[in-house]
């Protein structure tokens, strides 16, 4: 069975840390997240953030097929569903949100460009980089 490497990361860019001083002075998005996962099956990215109007959202994207130290996928936000026994799968919502094209500068440092589509760029959505950073030292690049 293939080994699957899973990284969690974080983004560090503009925004002050509301809990206090940034780390390694950059000023980080407190409450902004990434799970990834490189693995046989492709390059998956999940997105924990808020929308345009404050709320949580959830970008999660489809399988990528790594280039050398890029990738580019598609995001999509998601909604639907309740959690706990009341779940229903055919309650997901999968809204096309636009892509992110991740560049791996090492094993612990990158950055994201994210890409809206227009449907997106009519509610307000922007295009931006930041800068993600990995958390956990386990399972580190060969």
């Amino acid at each position: 069975m293939p080994q699957r490497q899973q990284v969690l990361v974080t983004q560090l860019a503009e925004g002050r840390h509301a809990h206090g001083p940034p780390a390694a002075g950059i000023e980080a998005r407190d409450g902004e997240g990434w799970l990834i996962d490189n693995g046989p099956l492709g390059f998956f990215a999940a997105l924990y953030t808020y929308d345009l109007m404050g709320n949580q959202a959830y970008l999660v994207s489809d399988l990528g097929e790594p280039d050398g130290n890029m990738v580019t996928v598609t995001l999509y936000l998601t909604d639907g569903p309740t959690f706990g026994p009341g779940f229903d799968p055919a309650d997901k919502n999968l809204v096309e949100w636009g892509t992110a094209k991740f560049t791996f500068t090492s094993c612990t440092e990158g950055t994201v460009e994210f890409t809206p589509n227009q449907a997106m760029i009519d509610m307000g959505y922007e295009a931006f980089t930041v800068t993600i950073s990995r958390l956990t030292t386990e399972n580190v690049c060969p």
